[in-house]
Parts: C-alpha cells; sequence; structure tokens
C-alpha cells in the first residue's frame, strides 16, 4: 500500500486525469441504467412454488398472469367486462378467462357486482412485468370508467410496481441527500474545499457504480435493488472513507509536513482503516451472494460490493492525488478556525474515551429514542409493508373480497 501511495502522490495530475476519465466512461455506460435493470419474480429457489413454476415452465414454457378485479352495477359489469375481456384477448401472447368465457364457471362471479378476468401472457416474467403490464393498465384505463372501479394484480404487476417506486425513490433520494451531507461537511470542516472532497467521492462512487451495474447486467441481470443499494452505500462509503483521509491530511499539515508527506501519512494510517473497513463489509457481501435465496437479494449484495470497491478505490487512488495536489489551500475561504483537540467535537471525543461505557450506554439510548417512532410503522408488527403501493392495494383487495377466486383459480 505505501508503494502505491508514493506512486499516486508522486505523479498526482495524471491519477487524477485517469481517475477522471475513468468515472465519466463509467457515468456514460450507467445512463438510463435503472430502465435496463430486470424486474424480480420473488421466487426463491429450492422452495416447493419454486419448483412447481419450473416444472410448469418446462411443460407450458414461459408465462405469467395478471388478475383484473371489476366492482360496480351488473348491467355495466356485463357491459364494460366483456369489452375489456374482448379487447386484452386480441393482444399477442394473451388469453382472458373472464365470467363470459364459455364453461369459466361460477368463481369469477361470486356475486352481481364483483366479476375477476385471469390474464395469462405466454412470455417470461420480465417481459409481461416490462410490457404487457402497462399495456393491461392503459387498456384497463381505457375501456373501464364509472361506474365500474377496476384493480390490477400479480406477481408481474408488483414487481413492475417495486421497481417504478425504486427508481422514483432512488432519484428523490439523491436530491435530498446531496445538499444534508454537504450542509454536515461545511459544519466539520469549515472549509468549503475540505468539505467538497469527500462529496465529490460519493458522487463519483454513484456515477462509476451506475457504469459498473449496467455493465454487469450484460452479463447477468440484475434487480432494480443493485442500483438502490449502489446509490445509498455509494454515497455513505464514498463519504466515509474520504472523510478519514481529509481530516488525517488536514492534521498533518497542521504538524508543519508538506501536502505530499501528508497525503502518504494519511494513506498510511487512514488509509489503512479504509482497507479494513472495506475488506470486511466486502467480504461479507460476497458471503450472503453466495447463500442469500432469490435473485433480489443477490442483486442486492452486488450493489453493496461495487460501492465498496469503487470508494475504496476512490479514497486510496483519486483522494491522496488530489490532497497532494492542493496542499494548504484545502483550507482556503476557511469561515472559522480550527479548533484544538480539547474543545468541540475533539474534546467531547477524549471525554467519551475516559468513559466508554457511560458514553456508549448514552449513544444507544440516544439511538433508541431516535428510533422508537419506527415501531409505528406498518410491518413491525406483521402489518404489510408495500400499503402505498397500488399493485398490493389491488391485490389486497382481491384476497378480501374474493378469496376463493383469488387462490383456487388459476390458467
Amino acid at each position: 500500500m505505501t508503494a502505491l501511495a508514493r506512486l499516486v502522490v508522486a505523479h498526482p495530475r495524471p491519477v487524477v486525469a485517469t481517475w477522471l476519465a475513468a468515472v465519466t466512461a463509467l457515468a456514460a455506460l450507467g445512463l438510463g441504467v435503472a430502465d435496463r435493470l430486470r424486474r424480480s419474480s420473488l421466487e426463491i429457489p429450492g422452495t416447493g412454488s419454486s419448483d412447481a413454476l419450473e416444472l410448469a415452465r418446462e411443460h407450458f414454457g414461459d408465462s405469467a398472469r395478471l388478475i383484473v378485479l371489476l366492482r360496480g352495477p351488473p348491467a355495466a359489469l356485463d357491459r364494460q367486462g366483456r369489452r375489456l375481456a374482448a379487447t386484452l384477448e386480441r393482444r399477442a401472447s394473451v388469453s382472458v378467462l373472464a365470467p363470459w368465457t364459455a364453461g369459466s364457471g361460477r368463481a369469477l362471479r361470486p356475486n352481481t357486482g364483483e366479476a375477476l378476468l385471469l390474464v395469462r401472457s405466454q412470455r417470461t416474467f420480465e417481459r409481461v412485468s416490462r410490457e404487457v403490464v402497462p399495456s393491461v393498465r392503459r387498456d384497463v384505463r381505457r375501456v373501464i370508467g364509472p361506474p365500474l372501479e377496476a384493480h390490477v394484480s400479480g406477481y408481474a404487476d408488483l414487481a413492475a410496481g417495486i421497481h417504478g417506486d425504486t427508481v422514483a425513490a432512488i432519484r428523490r433520494a439523491e436530491l435530498i441527500a446531496a445538499p444534508a451531507v454537504v450542509l454536515v461537511l461545511l459544519l466539520v470542516y469549515r472549509s468549503p474545499l475540505a468539505a467538497a472532497l469527500p462529496l465529490l467521492m460519493g458522487l463519483a462512487t454513484i456515477a462509476g457504480g451506475g457504469g459498473v451495474l449496467g455493465l454487469i447486467n450484460r452479463i447477468q441481470p440484475l434487480d432494480a435493488a443493485a442500483l438502490t443499494l449502489a446509490t445509498m452505500m455509494g454515497l455513505a462509503l464514498g463519504v466515509d472513507y474520504s472523510l478519514l483521509l481529509v481530516s488525517r491530511f488536514r492534521e498533518e499539515l497542521a504538524a508543519g509536513r508538506d501536502a505530499r508527506e501528508g497525503a502518504l501519512v494519511a494513506v498510511a494510517t487512514a488509509g489503512r482503516t479504509v482497507i479494513f473497513a472495506g475488506a470486511a463489509l466486502a467480504a461479507a457481501m460476497a458471503t450472503a451472494l453466495v447463500i442469500a435465496p432469490g435473485d433480489l437479494l443477490t442483486s442486492a449484495s452486488v450493489g453493496v460490493i461495487v460501492a465498496v470497491l469503487l470508494s475504496v478505490a476512490a479514497a486510496l487512488g483519486a483522494l491522496p492525488a488530489t490532497l497532494a495536489m492542493l496542499g494548504h489551500r484545502i483550507d482556503r475561504w476557511s469561515f472559522r478556525a480550527r479548533r484544538s483537540a480539547g474543545s468541540g467535537v475533539g474534546g467531547l471525543a477524549v471525554r467519551a474515551l475516559r468513559r466508554p461505557a457511560i458514553a456508549a450506554g448514552l449513544v444507544v439510548a440516544l439511538v433508541a429514542g431516535l428510533a422508537a417512532p419506527a415501531l409505528a410503522l406498518p410491518g413491525v408488527h406483521g402489518v404489510y409493508t408495500m400499503d402505498d403501493l397500488r399493485p398490493h392495494l389491488a391485490n389486497e383487495r382481491l384476497v378480501v373480497g374474493m378469496p376463493s377466486a383469488a387462490y383456487k383459480q388459476d390458467i
């Protein structure tokens, strides 16, 4: 590690230029990666349901099912329901079993005010979730109107809803997290340049991670969970690891070292912490990658591993080179003089180390107090956690209103 640090610090400009070129190239590859990631089927290999699905695929080929529940006056149900069934039947590779289909029985029309349409598409789960679900929802919105209510559900529809909400949540999180991180870093460092470096490393990790996931997705399809974890952990680790090196570098400058010596010492000390932390997390995720069941957990593990590797590379490669180039200019435009270790946060840390048990107890109590409101969240006491997801709501209405049809009827 020392030899690598000396090489990086001795040639900072080529290192930074190479890093910028690599991040730019990966960011370009990652454009639109969210739309290319797969929709997870939530299928767990080795379970009874997974074996049954595999058996069905062997005998009947790939397929996925959707459910449309209609509620309203009987006359409107007959008129609009028949029209919807005919519209869906005209779509390629789609078959519909409806109350008006000959031989369908009474299960699809348990009472005069409700009707159930079972839609089967002879395509892969991924294609049904990506292509058929939006088409079916468009047909339902176009054909079904007042006084009827329409609810669409099914695993493929749930997967599409989860994917869409996940991508939207990532974009919202990026807009919220970046300003918050800037504020915290400014409060910690009191210097715009010092605060900007960890944030830049975190953002670069996110940008590069999208490209790496795009490349992996071409070989092994990944779920959107990979992008979620790569974004969250990329920002967190990119900032966290960089904080360690920037703080140690500024301490070395304050002790009288020049820029290159300060960068070398920072890598030799704080860099070891970064390597240990990154290796431990990567090893844990690699273990999960091997033993975790299902594509969803596999994708999540891949996302974390990508974030770890990129954040460690940025902290031990691009950051020391940047620090060597900046030198004492890192404290330019500081809006408050740096305080000694015996005051402020440094003094608090010293007092905490003198009484670790008391400090740990206070921290645990504080975290528990902050986490207490989470007990009121849906899902904590066995309640579903996707209560604001439309496909899930539709499935709940189906199970409550027509349990026999939901569980006994199949196509």
